[in-house]
Parts: C-alpha cells; sequence; structure tokens
C-alpha cells in the first residue's frame, strides 16, 4: 500500500520554523483537497497544486517510492533538530482526505515523542472526519463556517483579508465585529508586521493537542496571488513602527 503521508526531519520553512514537516504523496494530493475552496476544482488557485510546488512534490514521492524508510514519521523523528517542538501536519494537502488508518497511527507517533502535531483540516464538515477534532484545526474561509465549526466543537481558524490583519496591528482596529468569538492573530504574522520574529516552533498555538483551549486564530490570506499585497503592507508597518521608536 503506498504511503498517504511522506515526512521530512527539516524543512526551509522560514514561518514554521525547521520541525518535522508532513506532505502528502503527490497521487493523493488531488483527492485530498477536496472540498477546499482554494482548490483549482472549487476554483480557487491554491499555490500547492500548480507550478513549481507541484513538481517538487512529485519528485518527493518518485523518490519515497525508491526508499520509504527515509520518507517515514520515525525516520523524520529521529532525525529532527534537537529545537524542534512541533510536527506541521502537512505543507501540501489536506490530511481530512486520506484514510484515518494512515493518518492517526502518525499523529499517534508524534505525540508519544512528545512532538505535537500542527494540523488542519478544511473537510471538517465530513462525518467521518470528527474524529479528528481532538487533533486538527477547522480551516474556514466564511464567518458562518467559522461559527459553524466552534459549535460544532472543533478549534477554528479562519483567512481573512491582509488587511484585517494589518490594520489590527497597526490602528488597533478589531478582528471581528461578533460578540463572543474568541480569535487573534496569527501571532508570526503580526512578528512579521512588527518586524519581530515568530515561528510556529515558537508559539504552538495552533496545536489542538497542546492547546485544546485556546482562541480561534486568523490568517491574513496567503499565495502568490496575494503576496505582493501583504509584502507591501508589512513594509509600509515596519517603517511607521521605526519612525514612531525613533520620534
Amino acid at each position: 500500500m503506498t504511503a498517504q503521508l511522506l515526512f521530512r526531519p527539516t524543512t526551509s520553512n522560514r514561518k514554521t520554523g525547521d520541525i518535522p514537516t508532513a506532505s502528502i504523496h503527490h497521487d493523493h494530493i488531488a483527492r485530498s483537497c477536496r472540498g477546499c475552496p482554494m482548490s483549482p476544482e472549487a476554483g480557487g488557485d491554491c499555490y500547492a497544486r500548480t507550478g513549481t510546488v507541484s513538481f517538487s512534490t512529485e519528485r518527493t514521492a518518485r523518490a519515497a517510492e525508491r526508499n520509504p524508510r527515509a520518507y517515514s514519521v520515525d525516520h523524520a523523528l529521529t532525525g529532527r533538530r534537537i529545537g524542534a517542538r512541533y510536527v506541521r501536519f502537512t505543507s501540501i494537502g489536506d490530511v481530512g482526505g486520506l484514510d484515518r488508518e494512515q493518518v492517526e497511527p502518525a499523529l499517534e507517533r508524534c505525540q508519544e515523542e512528545g512532538l505535537p502535531p500542527i494540523v488542519y483540516t478544511s473537510q471538517w464538515k465530513r462525518k467521518h472526519n470528527q474524529w479528528l477534532r481532538d487533533w486538527s484545526m477547522a480551516s474556514t474561509y466564511r464567518v458562518s463556517d467559522y461559527l459553524r465549526a466552534t459549535r460544532a466543537g472543533w478549534r477554528a481558524s479562519m483567512v481573512v483579508p491582509a488587511e484585517v490583519i494589518a490594520d489590527h496591528v497597526e490602528h488597533g482596529t478589531p478582528l471581528t465585529e461578533l460578540e463572543g468569538v474568541n480569535v487573534i492573530a496569527c501571532p508570526a504574522q503580526v512578528a512579521e508586521l512588527t518586524g519581530d520574529k515568530v515561528q510556529c516552533n515558537d508559539c504552538g498555538l495552533c496545536s489542538v493537542k497542546a492547546n485544546p483551549d485556546a482562541p480561534g486564530v486568523l490568517f491574513a490570506e496567503h499565495g502568490p496571488r496575494v503576496r505582493k499585497t501583504w509584502k507591501r503592507r508589512v513594509k509600509a508597518a515596519q517603517e511607521r513602527i521605526r519612525a514612531a521608536m525613533r520620534g
């Protein structure tokens, strides 16, 4: 049986920090992304499904077929950096679209090793995925879905326009006007705006196992379509903050 999850002990991802990271086998990515509004099938422009990222996942899949052990969860945990505190599930694809008998043992193995998983799924509405509530954030893209997920017992995240996060950091505007909704902006994105550095490995807020009662998390839109907008806001915010400190 082909491994649906492939693991690497290290990563160069600047946002997460150098932590063990799972990706989904190239042949299972499209299946895993069913129901995600960012998928090409839904008219989205997910960066993970096109271009150089797609080529990279195909090369990784072929390498894993030649040497399965090098892409196993045990190999990743053994070879991790000393400072790694979490395991990311996943850099590419959605575990909610995979077979539970492949996903759950990997999650449990990481937890047993003392590295709580950081997991997100857009497929939190599916009846057969309710077991993931104990492991995963529900990824949402609309307020109505965020509220539905939290009422169903999920910790949830929501993607919002970059301006929502930037205006909150720069001007103190509220993240949401909904009463009783307890959310915070992603600490890594806030730090990027202020010129500080926080990585997922420092924070771990999105690990449901590590922080089951923590508030929901808002993320600024990301991907090629909005990357320039975010970078422009980051640069402007940092310049204003430096000017205020000098003055």
